[in-house]
């Protein structure tokens, strides 16, 4: 996942989802 904000980036980019 795309996003620059913060937090919320890490959650996406370790996201098992994603």
């Amino acid at each position: 996942s795309i996003a620059s904000k913060g937090t919320f980036n890490w959650y996406l980019t370790t996201d098992p989802s994603h």
